[in-house]
């Protein structure tokens, strides 16, 4: 990565206006998780040219993401996906900052659209299952954490919301056993402690 990033800031010092160059870094950054410079770098390309639009703006909304600017990664999301609206990067991005915003339907309808192009997208997949089940439809929650940990056994996000889920539909024994496995993998979650307690309470033996 920074080899490529060096080889492209030398062909923008010939030429500020390569498009090619200036994505060229924003990706490099973006892939060392420099998000800052990343987003300098796509702005400065979509200031440019909108040839590579969709492009630009699906990453930099990924970029403000995971970098806690939930507003502005939802404005280039939107666009992005004006621009091709099976860009899977955006809808994931679309779906995950509604989920964190509390937009709950919004959230499941972007996962959705986000899995009608991959099914097996796990993000997608925990953003819908937390959205169900903050609305209280535990067992369509359960459904989707269920498919995401077929693909990563040891996700805790997913863990974390079948434990919960089963718990609210008094399936006592399973919230037990789920979040017994999330104190394994990670012993300092407060959440699965407390439904350890409240599970074991209910459990009959």
């Amino acid at each position: 990565c920074d080899e490529a990033i060096r080889d492209s800031l030398a062909a923008l010092r010939i030429r500020p206006d390569y498009d090619y160059a200036l994505l060229s870094v924003a990706d490099s950054y973006r892939s060392k998780r420099d998000y800052l410079n990343a987003i300098q770098f796509y702005s400065r390309s979509l200031q440019l040219s909108q040839f590579n639009g969709r492009h630009a703006l699906a990453n930099r909304a990924e970029c403000y993401r995971l970098t806690n600017q939930n507003e502005n990664a939802i404005n280039d999301g939107l666009r992005a996906i004006q621009l091709d609206p099976k860009c899977l990067l955006a809808l994931c991005c679309l779906a995950e900052c509604y989920r964190i915003s509390r937009r709950y339907d919004e959230a499941i309808d972007f996962a959705s659209r986000a899995l009608s192009v991959d099914s097996n997208h796990v993000i997608s997949l925990g953003a819908r299952a937390d959205s169900y089940r903050m609305k209280a439809m535990f067992q369509a929650a359960i459904e989707d954490a269920s498919a995401m940990m077929r693909l990563e056994p040891s996700n805790t996000f997913g863990l974390f919301c079948l434990a919960e889920s089963c718990r609210m539909l008094g399936r006592f024994q399973e919230a037990l056993s789920y979040a017994q496995t999330i104190l394994r993998l990670q012993p300092g979650h407060s959440a699965a402690k407390v439904i350890v307690d409240q599970a074991q309470a209910r459990v009959v033996h």
